[in-house]
């Protein structure tokens, strides 16, 4: 079952859909063909109803989001998409995270719509298509330079995009896999979260053959014809041996240490059902189109990179869709291995059925972005922050938020001004006082009941001064006290109060809104005016005004159970027992008796708090009560008017600054990353006061990665002095992160090149330490490593990958991948050096980039063949 979500059309729907509409796809379209009488696409299959819903919603010209499980049909709707771009004359982007799938899905739609081009970080081919398939990060180039492309564009199609949101026995596999023939369910993927089980799973089928004579013959020729392009020794790697053996009995192994083209044969092998038993880590669920008829879990938890945890619902989902192909099985089998211990059923539960993980914003502020931004005129920084997905939630009540916004100042017109002259020249300043006094002493009770001392004095049976908007300097007794989960308290009492109205009576008037000085100073208590009552509150710390420094003989859990039954229908009419008017009574007699109002409870004195925010609090409060008494607007006939007047002018324009906040581009959640940033970037000369990208800054666009330490040694000329395959070895450790690894053995130039990086690395991470961003120098420095730095040089002097692979300290995917990588930085740097006018670097660049660009490592993708 898929499900369309639509952006609404019209501006006359409810709000909860101002912003999307979700298209009912549990009923298919009847009249779908009298719809679209002439559809842009013809599928070889009748679509499901979400299928068809899309394309109607394609048709009318809606952005749509497809959500649906893997394999469920979600590229159908792309087809559709990229068909009328085609029927229009215009353009289509196909944008994927990874450039396998990119490669893939190139493969595919240029055998259904044969103008397609592929833009990726290490080809271009046909960058004239009216589809065009690329990875995010060329689309993202295309859009800070202003492409061409972009003017012809109708659809850009994002595949994959919940990644925006961004862990053996030999006889159980023997057991199992011989089960699965047995009853027909092969072909299996069985998802392991470790590369090294992956292939200790694999070698433990090591008997294991799952393929006849003639598909022997198939996988044998098919490996052959891939691993022709490969020089000898190259084709005689150990790794490529064991896939080789593998594959031919119908095994194969998928993960991020496979090399690239290794990981392509399987894939195909897998697409045509040559291979019957896939090994692979979750990477494999992503984007390629590989459905089976089982899914194994070798286990439900994995490893985030921090800690073991089991696995969310969405990553669940994604993996196990992968079981049962479309027009070939009834259902898909999906099948977790219990090696120890059953897992738990709520555990399972929340596993499979749990809600999926919302979509999490990953938009981070690059260097490189503000220096595109800054560069591009109609484009800002606050303008990118403020259309971001995580900015969506605070711009979905921007409507409202503006509505509300002219409701406040009507009503701030309304009231007018109020006269302060005479004795009312100072109310503004005593209504700070007071609030400031308020603050404080809100401040204080927080600290106070956090603290032993203080929580012993709020022990049941202690009398209090409670001070909230229903109850004006009222007494209270204490009956419990819970500790919340964030670490705060809550406070159960018996508050003195109006005797409740009778049944259909007018409720009691709320405490007028005029604070004099002794209401502020608890130097008046609240008495009732009628029969005493009694309510219970549940308060929190800064509703106390005080702690009066005395207890009442009560049964305070009696009293709570009476409370709270005659808060029923049925107790409310139950006459009050002797105790609860015994406590209501000394209340009344205390009150009454304390004209002045009760002693209270020091809290740096007699509960002896000596922390310096409590200390702080209790000075600030003493200091304003002191102050009160100088106010001469209290004296005023009409203070207690004028004083409610400006309390509500003042809550009013409270609220207004704070939408007004809310709606600004002050509210940004990255605003002050932004500021942080840029003020290292003008720190470094990159960009001026006035705003301007210097060319530094121009340098540092360029660049996809560690911009600012990349500049700085393009800058300091690090990169120039040395030959191609040492300025290569020293770029691998910007591409390949190297915590917890030893220094290699390096040639001594190499070893200085490497201590100026780090000298580099250390000053660019001092600075911006100093401008407030959370990441250290130590982290910042430690996350560039040398490791593959041995291997780089050496294949940059032209050492074959098979003497590489043997000392590696990596597996060979994970080689192939660092050395692409430092290909594709050598030719950014290559673009810079040009910017920065050194044409001796460029030739540098472009040398280091001709010394390792060949042979295994880059090996053009068979799916672009």
């Amino acid at each position: 079952m898929g499900e369309v979500v639509v952006p609404s059309p019209t501006a006359t729907q409810s709000e909860e859909e101002e912003w999307a509409v979700e298209e009912d796809c549990s009923v298919p379209v009847e009249d779908f063909e009298e719809r679209i009488p002439d559809p842009a696409f013809k599928w070889p299959f009748r679509p499901d109803a979400f299928q068809q819903r899309a394309a109607l919603c394609l048709e009318a010209g809606h952005s749509l989001l497809v959500a649906a499980h893997t394999s469920a049909g979600k590229t159908a709707v792309a087809e559709y998409a990229i068909a009328l771009a085609r029927r229009h004359m215009t353009r289509a982007i196909y944008t994927s995270p990874i450039k396998a799938l990119s490669n893939q899905k190139f493969r595919d739609f240029r055998a259904t719509f044969g103008d397609v081009g592929l833009l990726t970080g290490d080809v271009q081919l046909r960058p004239d298509a009216f589809c065009l398939i690329m990875t995010t990060e060329i689309l993202r180039s295309m859009l800070y330079n202003g492409s061409e492309v972009l003017r012809e564009l109708e659809w850009v199609i994002f595949d994959e995009v919940h990644y925006i949101n961004d862990a053996e026995d030999r006889s159980m596999w023997h057991s199992l896999v011989a089960l699965l023939q047995a009853q027909g369910q092969l072909p299996a993927v069985a998802f392991t979260f470790s590369r090294g089980r992956c292939d200790a799973h694999a070698a433990a089928l090591g008997r294991t053959d799952l393929s006849s004579a003639a598909e022997k013959g198939r996988v044998r020729g098919f490996v052959r014809h891939c691993l022709a392009r490969l020089r000898g020794s190259d084709r005689r790697l150990p790794q490529v041996l064991q896939m080789s053996e593998l594959l031919e009995r119908g095994i194969g192994v998928h993960h991020g240490g496979v090399l690239p083209l290794l990981k392509e044969v399987v894939e195909m092998l897998f697409s045509q059902g040559l291979v019957k038993l896939l090994f692979a880590t979750e990477t494999f669920a992503m984007g390629v189109n590989m459905p089976a008829r089982t899914v194994i879990f070798d286990s439900i938890r994995k490893h985030d990179g921090n800690n073991f945890r089991d696995l969310l619902p969405g990553e669940y989902v994604q993996m196990s869709g992968r079981a049962g192909r479309r027009g070939l099985d009834r259902t898909g089998t999906v099948i977790i291995l219990c090696r120890g211990a059953v897992p738990d059923m709520a555990d399972l539960h929340r596993v499979m059925l749990g809600r999926p993980s919302g979509l999490q914003s990953q938009f981070r502020l690059t260097y490189g972005t503000i220096l595109s931004l800054q560069r591009a005129a109609a484009l800002s920084v606050e303008g990118l922050m403020r259309n971001s997905f995580g900015e969506f939630p605070l711009r979905r009540r921007a409507a409202a938020q503006q509505r509300r916004v002219a409701e406040l100042q009507q009503e701030l017109a309304a009231l007018g001004e109020l006269p302060q002259e005479g004795v009312l020249d100072d109310l503004p300043q005593y209504y700070e006082a007071v609030q400031g006094l308020l603050e404080a002493r809100a401040e204080l009770q927080r600290r106070v009941a956090q603290s032993v001392p203080g929580l012993k004095a709020l022990a049941p049976g202690r009398v209090v001064v409670v001070c909230t908007p229903q109850h004006r300097n009222a007494l209270g007794l204490v009956l419990q006290v819970t500790a919340e989960s964030g670490g705060g308290r809550t406070i159960t009492a018996l508050v003195l109060s109006e005797k409740p109205p009778e049944e259909g009576g007018p409720p009691p008037s709320p405490p007028p809104d005029a604070l004099y000085p002794e209401d502020v100073l608890l130097s008046r208590l609240f008495l009732p005016e009628g029969p005493p009552g009694a309510a219970l509150e549940q308060l929190r710390p800064e509703d106390l005004g005080g702690i009066v420094g005395r207890t009442l003989r009560a049964n305070p859990p009696r009293l709570l159970e009476e409370l709270r039954r005659r808060q029923t229908a049925r107790g409310r009419k139950d006459p009050p027992s002797p105790e609860l008017l015994s406590a209501v009574q000394e209340l009344l007699r205390m009150a009454g008796g304390a004209p002045g109002g009760l002693p209270l409870l020091d809290a740096v004195g007699a509960l002896q708090l000596r922390d310096p925010p409590a200390v702080e609090a209790a000075a600030r409060a003493r200091s304003l009560g002191a102050a009160l008494g100088g106010f001469r607007c209290v004296h005023g006939p009409r203070f207690p008017q004028l004083f409610a007047q400006f309390s509500a002018r003042r809550r009013l324009q409270a609220q207004l600054e704070q939408l007004q906040y809310e709606l600004s581009d002050r509210s940004l959640l990255l605003l002050p990353e932004y500021r942080q940033r840029l003020g290292v970037l003008r720190a470094l000369g990159y960009v001026s006061e006035g705003g301007a990208v210097q060319l530094p800054g121009r340098v540092a666009a360029l660049l996809s990665c560690h911009e600012l330490l990349l500049t700085e040694l393009l800058l300091a000329n690090v990169l120039s002095p040395l030959r191609p395959e040492e300025a290569a070895a020293l770029l691998s450790c910007i591409v390949h992160p190297g915590r917890g690894e030893p220094p290699p053995k390096l040639p001594p130039n190499l070893q200085r090149g490497m201590e100026q990086i780090r000298a580099v690395a250390e000053r660019v991470g001092r600075l911006q330490e100093e401008w407030g961003l959370p990441q250290s120098a130590e982290d910042y420095v430690g996350q560039f490593g040398f490791g593959l730095a041995e291997v780089v040089y050496e294949w940059a002097r032209g050492t074959p990958f098979a003497a590489l692979a043997a000392v590696a300290p990596l597996q060979e995917g994970a080689v192939v991948r660092c050395v692409q990588r430092v290909e594709e930085l050598c030719r950014e740097l290559r673009r810079a050096a040009r910017t920065l006018g050194d044409p001796g670097l460029a030739a540098a660049m472009e040398a280091a980039s001709g010394c390792i660009k060949r042979d295994i490592v880059f090996a053009a993708s068979l799916y672009i063949q």
